[in-house]
């Protein structure tokens, strides 16, 4: 049986998956997250190269393991960049944490704190964990590729400060999950001979297939006269400030890309992501519908 380590997080999860992976706190979990937290820097953001014993390069460095997967499959960098770089990436989705293999580089921040952003109860998690990874194991190789590239965004934008980076990731990992909906056939474009639609109707094109909007109406996907439901005014809150920020380096009311505001496009858009990465993969709950345009969103109880 093979194992190997990764960090950083926070919660000290242990369980076994399909009687094939074990997940568990390495030893000294506690102290680690005790370096870290007397490390950070008064919110919830560290920068680790002084606390690591590799020499500094940039803010590039590794981080400390945190926890341990053992399993058959368990074996290198085959393992490292396939089957087990999704469960990195589920626990990225619940625990809005970045997480990297032990001994490979990292960038930029980890949080010392992480919180469970679904309300994924204790009988619920196993369950979560083993449908996902049979979704995954269903998935041809591109499709794994193109669901990976959105999780990896994704993971980026847990460790981002700046509201701008957090949108530019999370956008990115839509543009991932977009095509890969096109190829697993979650969704189709209204007109096939222009899969590459503009990117307001993918937007809403995603949340309607995955049951992320109540309603469908023809003014939704028309902005000459558009909807006023509130979930289709913040999708064109969104496409609005996707545009303004790749084609002009325009951030929220013109306040400059250095800002640390979390505006709400930023905010939006992660909780949109991860309902759509999530729903993506097969579920349709409690949690894939609840409201996402919100600083302070409400977490549905799962399912």
């Amino acid at each position: 049986m093979g194992h190997d380590l990764f960090g950083v997080l926070s919660a000290p999860v242990e369980f076994e998956l399909l009687g094939r992976f074990g997940v568990s706190p390495v030893d000294d979990h506690a102290a680690v997250m005790e370096r870290l937290k007397a490390a950070s820097d008064g919110g919830n953001h560290v920068i680790l190269p002084d606390l690591c014993e590799v020499p500094r390069r940039g803010l590039v460095y590794h981080l400390p393991p945190t926890h341990r997967i053992e399993g058959d499959l368990v074996c290198g960098d085959e393992f490292r960049r396939g089957l087990g770089a999704f469960i990195l990436g589920l626990f990225s989705i619940l625990y809005e944490c970045r997480l990297q293999w032990d001994g490979w580089w990292h960038e930029g921040y980890v949080k010392s704190l992480h919180y469970d952003r679904v309300n994924l109860l204790q009988h619920d998690f196993v369950p979560f964990f083993e449908t996902a990874i049979q979704a995954w194991e269903r998935m041809d190789g591109e499709a794994q590729m193109l669901y990976l590239q959105a999780l990896a965004f994704h993971q980026k934008a847990n460790g981002y400060a700046h509201g701008f980076e957090v949108f530019y990731a999370d956008f990115t990992a839509l543009e991932a999950i977009w095509h890969f909906g096109l190829r697993s056939g979650e969704w189709q474009p209204k007109n096939p001979a222009k899969p590459l639609q503009g990117h307001g109707k993918r937007l809403r094109t995603m949340a309607l297939a995955l049951g992320m909007l109540e309603h469908d109406e023809p003014a939704c996907t028309n902005f000459k006269a558009p909807c006023e439901h509130h979930k289709c005014k913040a999708i064109r809150l969104l496409y609005k400030s996707r545009n303004e920020l790749f084609h002009e380096a325009a951030w929220g009311e013109r306040m400059g890309i250095m800002s640390g505001a979390l505006v709400p496009p930023a905010s939006w858009i992660h909780f949109f992501t991860k309902r759509v990465l999530i729903a993506a993969l097969g579920f349709r709950n409690g949690f894939t519908r609840s409201t996402w345009e919100s600083l302070c969103p409400v977490f549905s109880t799962w399912p």
